[in-house]
């Protein structure tokens, strides 16, 4: 580039002004973006819980219309024997969101209104730890209704939420 006294060289960078535009361009970005990204992720995992536990409860339903009882115990975290016949993938493996843990089956077990069996989740890695009230409720709102002592699933002690799976005579 030439020198002349008429024309000054200027050297082509970004100033001050446009550097600070960008970054509060890219702050606002963020802030709206950030935000979304955890929402979507709680819901996704909210989703998944609902999907995976429906999958267990339709099978527990589907076990007991084709065997005329329930599954006996399993371990925490494995199918009862004869429900993996119910999954193409066993649900009972995979951890719960929200600090880990996994379903656990009891049953079956003889009431007055017929056989019942629970299903639980069960927290902590290794199980059984205690699950934070913070974390029952998550799981009681992706599941149910949010409240602990009513609907479908309720709270059990220490180890998480259940619900009672009833097979009428």
């Amino acid at each position: 580039m030439k020198w002349s006294s008429r024309h000054s060289y200027r050297a082509s960078a970004f100033t001050l002004v446009e550097l600070i535009a960008v970054i509060v361009v890219l702050a606002i970005l963020a802030a709206v973006a950030v935000p979304r990204y955890f929402d979507y992720r709680d819901r996704a995992e909210r989703s998944q819980l609902r999907q995976r536990t429906a999958v267990i409860v339709n099978a527990l339903f589907s076990y007991c219309r084709d065997n005329q009882t329930m599954p006996i115990n399993g371990n925490i975290g494995m199918a009862p024997a004869g429900l993996m016949n119910y999954f193409q993938v066993d649900p009972f493996v995979a951890q719960l969101p929200q600090g880990g843990g996994w379903y656990d089956w009891d049953g079956p077990n003889l009431g007055s209104t017929g056989v019942t069996g629970v299903l639980k989740t069960i927290h902590g890695n290794p199980p059984p730890l205690p699950a934070s009230e913070a974390q029952k409720l998550w799981l009681d709102a992706a599941l149910d209704d949010g409240v602990l002592a009513t609907g479908q699933w309720l709270n059990h002690g220490q180890g998480g939420i259940f619900r009672t799976v009833v097979m009428t005579p």
